[in-house]
């Protein structure tokens, strides 16, 4: 695999993996793991549209049946959350999103002919330690950042912030 096709392939996969790890987790400090939940169930609809955009699969009716089906039970899933907070739901969205970025980068990843699952393994466990430990030391300083200037923090979600920067941190180590 040349340095093109790595940049081109797995770094992106590394970041997608990354950034829906990291999200997920600074989503977690502002609400609670059900609604999470509940929201990242809307990843397969964020993999079929960039599998849409990728080519690896085309648009038919039977699909966009299907991400209207999804796209109404989530809505109505979360609809009634009591706890709503933006920043949360903008998090784990986000995470949803990167989520079926990466899956469909890794499906890139696998047809490729000259990669086999060995080499595919290789790979990813090469990218899995690097690229986070990057996002994973933005995350955290960002995190920091965010929960000094959030004025309406009170103390119960400074426990979970510390929760979600040890998570960070032991990406790194």
């Amino acid at each position: 695999m040349g340095w093109k096709d790595y940049f081109m392939r797995v770094v992106p996969t590394a970041l997608g993996t990354a950034l829906d790890i990291n999200l997920s987790n600074a989503s977690l400090v502002f609400i609670s793991v059900t609604f999470a939940t509940m929201c990242k169930s809307a990843s397969p609809i964020f993999l079929l549209l960039f599998a849409f955009a990728f080519r690896l699969e085309s648009p038919s009716i039977k699909l966009l049946g299907i991400i209207v089906v999804i796209s109404i039970g989530v809505l109505l899933t979360v609809s009634k959350e009591t706890d709503f907070d933006f920043w949360g739901f903008i998090f784990v969205t986000l995470a949803a999103v990167m989520s079926g970025f990466r899956w469909s980068m890794t499906q890139i990843l696998l047809q490729v002919s000259v990669l086999t699952a060995l080499v595919y393994s290789f790979w990813s466990c090469h990218q899995s330690h690097i690229f986070p430990l990057f996002v994973s030391l933005v995350h955290s300083i960002l995190m920091i950042c965010f929960v000094c200037m959030h004025v309406y923090l009170d103390i119960s979600r400074k426990i979970p912030m510390v929760c979600t920067l040890c998570l960070s941190l032991s990406t790194i180590l």
